[in-house]
């Protein structure tokens, strides 16, 4: 009959042995993310279905404009802040760069936009399902959970005497052990570290789906109403100022800001600007455009997002989220 301790300590190499693999894994996306420039996404819509479906992760590397093919899937960045990931459908070189037309594969027409690059990444893999494990394992309680994984490896490989050294067998073979569990548990560290510096976290992107359907009523046709973009503007001792872009035909503007942009505030088409001020005061900011057209507004999807701080009224502080 097996012993307790026998089973304890096969427990404990297979936990080591599964944290050597996800340390060699993460050491890989590592090198890869240092060497070859490669990032991955997560893709968090199906408009690429069924090629690469919603919850997938895949890898994609930087590549020049020129080396850029129709029919290669490249993620690029819309003006709006957007990551957009599609298929290239069409490619007119230029000067240095290149202009891409994009479409999805679900969507029965191209993006309403094209995109000039002078580099893109370009999705060379993609596994099913993973990125709903990656965006899982990079949230707090994830980072949470596997740094407790690691410390565990490590206190096992490394932890004081145990039982089992205390059992029949040749001592090489027991020191022998003891060196493979903790060469496990440094690849296991090794990767976590590694990713942690490199900075390899998953890039959201967007495979959205298009439409050209008009919306009609009586004597309307409505299209989509554009989002503003919002820029940092000046920023001075204690006052923080955010400009966001005119929407053409607008006829008002929908702010968003505060602790998680919990604070509405409705302006005229005229304003473009919000100034913070204050003791302490910080949050995130965002603009929606509103078109009214008679009975009927329409109100654009969110701006990007910015993050602002006045702080002490003595420093003030304009980022990306």
């Amino acid at each position: 009959m097996t012993s307790r301790a026998a089973v304890v300590g096969r427990l404990r190499e297979a936990a080591l042995w599964l944290g050597a693999c996800l340390g060699v894994l993460c050491l890989l996306l590592g090198a890869l993310a240092l060497v070859f420039d490669v990032r991955p996404l997560v893709f968090r819509s199906g408009s690429m279905s069924p090629e690469i479906e919603a919850g997938a992760l895949a890898l994609a590397r930087e590549t020049p404009a020129k080396e850029i093919n129709k029919g290669d899937i490249v993620s690029v960045v819309d003006p709006t802040g957007t990551r957009v990931t599609h298929r290239v459908v069409s490619v007119e070189q230029t000067d240095g760069g290149a202009v891409l037309q994009l479409k999805g594969d679900a969507n029965s027409t191209p993006d309403s936009e094209t995109y000039t690059v002078d580099k893109a990444y370009r999705v060379f893999v993609d596994v099913p399902w993973a990125g709903h494990v990656v965006n899982a394992a990079s949230t707090p309680w994830g980072l949470l959970i596997c740094g407790g994984f690691v410390t565990l490896l490590l206190v096992s490989a490394f932890g004081g005497r145990r039982k089992e050294d205390d059992e029949p067998g040749p001592p090489a073979d027991r020191k022998g052990g003891r060196q493979a569990t903790r060469v496990i548990a440094g690849a296991a560290t090794a990767g976590l570290l590694v990713t942690t510096a490199t900075g390899v976290a998953p890039i959201n992107t967007m495979a959205m789906f298009s439409d050209t359907s008009l919306v009609t009523g009586g004597t309307l046709t409505a299209l989509t109403v554009p989002p503003p973009v919002v820029s940092c503007g000046t920023l001075s001792v204690g006052t923080t100022r955010l400009n966001w872009t005119a929407v053409p035909g607008a006829t008002g503007y929908t702010l968003h800001y505060g602790t998680g942009g919990s604070v509405t505030e409705n302006v005229g088409p005229g304003v473009t600007d919000k100034t913070f001020t204050g003791l302490v005061t910080s949050g995130t900011f965002s603009v929606e455009a509103k078109i009214n057209y008679g009975s009927t507004t329409w109100t654009s999807v969110a701006s990007n997002k910015k993050r602002y701080t006045v702080l002490l009224v003595l420093v003030g502080i304009c980022s990306d989220v």
